[in-house]
């Protein structure tokens, strides 16, 4: 039997063993902490990522790594190459993001001399993630879309989450947005975007995760060419779509 000291040895008669000198009574440190895929969303899987290091500190080999996600229970890491047995370990593992806004995620390391680092912790926000698709007729994607000043035009689309469920939830739209462009390179500057109101149309849903908001354009738009988006919870923008006023 051959207990671990920091230095020195025990020579003690009631016990009659002589103990081994250990050199290494640093803990690893742990650098790199972070998260992906980034941003995170909302009841998606997520891996924390991190590097375990004790090649500075004694150059023991990695032996463990554990997570906490806010402040609850510590939980076993893996080395990203599958087996602890070197001094520096890139680890990871999986959890899901259940709770939405702020979090924090912290990890700290052990060596094979039983040193247990300090925990380095990484912030990291919990967005509504959406999957967008649209818009649908009778906006072109693809193309300039040619429009009456003065007119509504009906901007359709289908919203989901990150897990493909069909989001019904009104608050997921913050409003529809147009910037005026150059007719002739369709440049503008997004910032300079004013959120356009519908009147008494208002916004639609129409089962599944489909939407309707009608944009009702003013007449002054006509002989000038406009982007237009939909701003979403979280700041989430959708695709933008070109137009041309006559």
């Amino acid at each position: 039997y051959t207990p671990w000291l920091c230095s020195g040895t025990d020579t003690s008669p009631a016990i009659g063993f002589q103990s081994s000198l250990v050199t290494d009574c640093t803990a690893p440190l742990v650098t790199g902490v972070g998260v992906s895929p980034f941003p995170v969303y909302l009841n998606a899987v997520t891996t924390v990522n991190a590097t375990a290091d004790d090649s500075t500190t004694g150059n023991s080999n990695i032996v463990s790594a554990e997570y906490n996600l806010n402040s609850t229970s510590w939980l076993a890491m893996t080395a990203t190459d599958g087996i602890f047995d070197e001094p520096n370990e890139a680890v990871k593992a999986t959890f899901t993001a259940s709770t939405l806004g702020a979090n924090e995620v912290c990890v700290r390391a052990t060596d094979a001399s039983g040193n247990l680092g300090s925990a380095t912790c990484y912030n990291f926000s919990v967005s509504v993630g959406y999957n967008f698709l649209g818009f649908f007729q009778p906006i072109d994607m693809n193309a300039l879309n040619i429009a009456k000043a003065g007119q509504a035009i009906p901007a359709k689309w289908r919203l989901l989450d990150g897990l493909g469920a069909p989001i019904s939830d009104p608050a997921s739209f913050i409003g529809l947005y147009s910037y005026s462009v150059s007719c002739a390179d369709l440049t503008g500057t997004p910032p300079d975007a004013i959120e356009t109101y519908s009147g008494s149309s208002g916004l639609q849903y129409l089962g599944d995760g489909n939407w309707q908001f009608n944009w009702k354009t003013p007449k002054s738009y006509a002989g000038t060419c406009r982007k237009m988006y939909v701003l979403f919870a979280g700041g989430f923008k959708s695709p933008e779509v070109v137009f041309q006023f006559k």
